[in-house]
């Protein structure tokens, strides 16, 4: 789909380009309009969701959305601050050459990093998603581990894009979590923390040389260019033969990889 909102957005001629982007990109905003009372501006105050910033005060939207039928406790009543915003998602496509239509997507470009999809109801569950990630982000910069035994495959791109920095324990003998595909698809952007091996089949049940190639498969699918720290996918219970544990941490050891 072609971008909505670009660098050259609304600059149609030559002209326009030329006059935007050398005398006017780089000067101060002295009035930015919009329904934000100053008070809370200068005092930099912090809003739990987006539904607070873009629909406690506006009455632009508020006009839009009674417009659309949307019932006023949406507007302005008592529902919930998700409900109002797939209430204002709802009313977006019809806005077609409003500048709400062009504001709201601008604000989602400019401070969500929002520019590959419009507003809309099909969308409003990922746009509310990413809204809110970005504010996790900021309230807690910090590396973030995510554990979860299941097959999480197809949730990876979206815990990447949340900023998850590492997840366990990888869990290699779910639907579509091999290793080799996990580190193709998904090793650039995060560290994968265990996946080295089946605790469930192979580290109770098989021989100790098959513990060996087992291990040295997953390491060699996990390990290059880093993002990986070796552990087992589970607990070692009581029932696993001493020699595979063995098996399983000397082959580690002569691997001699490195987790960066």
């Amino acid at each position: 789909m072609k971008r909505f909102i670009t660098n050259e957005f609304l600059l149609q001629t030559p002209l326009a380009r030329k006059l935007y982007h050398e005398y006017a990109e780089d000067m101060p905003i002295i009035d930015y309009h919009c329904h934000l009372p100053p008070a809370q501006i200068a005092d930099d105050q912090r809003w739990a969701n987006i539904t607070q910033i873009w629909l406690y005060g506006d009455h632009y939207k508020w006009r839009a959305m009674r417009a659309n039928g949307v019932p006023e406790r949406f507007c302005t009543g008592n529902a919930s601050d998700r409900e109002k915003f797939d209430q204002w998602a709802a009313t977006v496509p019809r806005l077609v050459k409003n500048q709400l239509y062009n504001w709201t997507h601008l604000e989602l470009a400019r401070y969500f990093g929002i520019d590959n999809c419009l507003l809309g109801p099909d969308t409003a569950d990922r746009v509310w998603r990413i809204t809110a990630e970005s504010r996790a982000k900021e309230l807690a910069p910090v590396k973030v581990m995510l554990h979860c035994c299941g097959a999480v495959r197809p949730l990876m791109a979206d815990l990447i894009e949340a900023g998850l920095d590492a997840i366990n324990p990888v869990q290699i003998a779910g639907r579509g979590m091999e290793a080799a595909g996990l580190k193709r698809d998904f090793g650039s952007g995060i560290t994968f923390w265990g996946g080295g091996c089946d605790t469930q089949s192979v580290l109770p049940n098989a021989a100790p040389e098959d513990v060996r190639a087992h291990v040295r498969r997953q390491v060699e699918a996990l390990a290059p260019a880093g993002g990986f720290v070796f552990q087992q996918v589970h607990n070692i219970l009581a029932n696993v033969p001493a020699p595979n544990i063995a098996a399983m941490f000397e082959t580690v050891r002569d691997a001699r990889y490195s987790p960066r």
